[in-house]
């Protein structure tokens, strides 16, 4: 029955065609990279055949988890843990004036990210992690293979460790006067950030979209919330706290 429900969801919010396209590329032809075309974005959008990243998908286009009403168009958006880019291609079919710097540091995901998102002009692809410092991470696979992951510090000459960066480098590398919108799901590694240098990024940013691990990192919730009470009123949709600047 609950299949039932999101399959008739899918019909009303993508129409008829595009439900069907989908099934059979999944079911019945079992492609491996299903292609798929909405109305709202000029380019496909590319998934792969596997339950994350439908799910994902239907969080962001039918749950609407990044739809928050009394949000301006932003100019500037920050993109950590971008995955294959479906939060961008979302912000991009809200937003196509704004300019987009997307992060995902692993190898797999960066690659459908690529593929995504690499040819909108407006939009930035880097193949690093954010971190509270410059340094090399490793991958470690959580249980959720590419649909979550958490990262821990590496030395640089070991085979598959990542580089990283801060935001406070990205402020600087792209001359960012402002971060409008900042979407943060880096798998616990928000820990990270809101223990290092984060009064300047922070500072700069009007808005952000949070998913914050407590599960991996007990007692980060607390923090991040303390740390933003005095400038941020705070509201949650899906699996994202969201933060928005209070006015002075």
């Amino acid at each position: 029955m609950q299949k039932i429900k999101v399959l008739l969801r899918y019909i009303n919010r993508f129409g008829i065609a595009f439900t069907v396209s989908f099934l059979v590329q999944r079911f019945i032809l079992k492609k491996s990279i299903i292609k798929l075309n909405l109305d709202s974005l000029k380019r496909p959008i590319y998934l792969r055949n596997n339950y994350s990243d439908f799910q994902v998908f239907t969080q962001i286009f039918l749950n609407d988890e990044y739809l928050v009403d009394n949000l301006s168009s932003p100019k500037v958006i920050i993109d950590c843990g971008a995955n294959i880019g479906l939060a961008s291609l979302f912000f991009i079919s809200r937003y196509p004036d704004s300019s987009i710097i997307a992060l995902e540091p692993a190898a797999e995901n960066y690659k459908m990210l690529s593929k995504n998102l690499g040819k909108y002009h407006n939009v930035s692809i880097l193949n690093k992690a954010l971190w509270s410092s410059k340094t090399f991470i490793s991958i470690k696979d959580n249980g959720w293979g590419d649909a979550g992951f958490i990262v821990e510090e590496c030395q640089q000459n070991i085979t598959g460790c990542i580089e990283t960066i801060t935001l406070n480098d990205l402020v600087e590398q792209y001359e960012l006067n402002e971060i409008d919108l900042l979407k943060m799901d880096i798998e616990g590694s928000e820990e990270q950030i809101f223990s290092g240098d984060y009064s300047s990024w922070l500072g700069q940013t009007n808005n952000m979209f949070v998913e914050i691990h407590e599960n991996l990192k007990p007692g980060i919730t607390d923090k991040i919330l303390r740390i933003t009470s005095t400038n941020y009123s705070v509201n949650t949709n899906g699996e994202y706290h969201i933060f928005s600047r209070i006015s002075s």
